[in-house]
């Protein structure tokens, strides 16, 4: 999945269903993106409008299926770890009961 964005995007929807296909993302240094992408483990980052940096991310995940498929897995992984509801549910318990003490 490419994300080419140039708005600063707070948490991408796009990116987040990538993951969860489990795909891996190459996408914009701005905004949150990569706060959701692991530069290198989930897919790749590149500077927001340098097209060449571009096609050199994707040409290099074009010309390795096996590094796809290992960034596809992390991203999965990371969407369960991080975005998925229980996740989202325990932090926000670990918040609550901070408070209350």
């Amino acid at each position: 999945m490419v994300v080419p964005s140039e708005c600063y995007e707070n948490c991408s929807m796009v990116i987040l269903e990538a993951m969860a296909l489990g795909k891996p993302i190459i996408g914009s240094d701005i905004g949150g993106i990569p706060e959701q992408i692991d530069d290198g483990k989930t897919g790749f980052l590149f500077e927001m409008g340098n097209a060449e940096q571009l096609a050199e991310r994707m040409t290099q995940l074009g010309k390795n299926a096996s590094m796809g498929e290992n960034m596809g897995k992390a991203a999965r992984q990371k969407l369960e770890d991080v975005y998925s509801l229980s996740a989202h549910c325990e932090q926000l318990l670990e918040i609550y009961n901070g408070v209350m003490k």
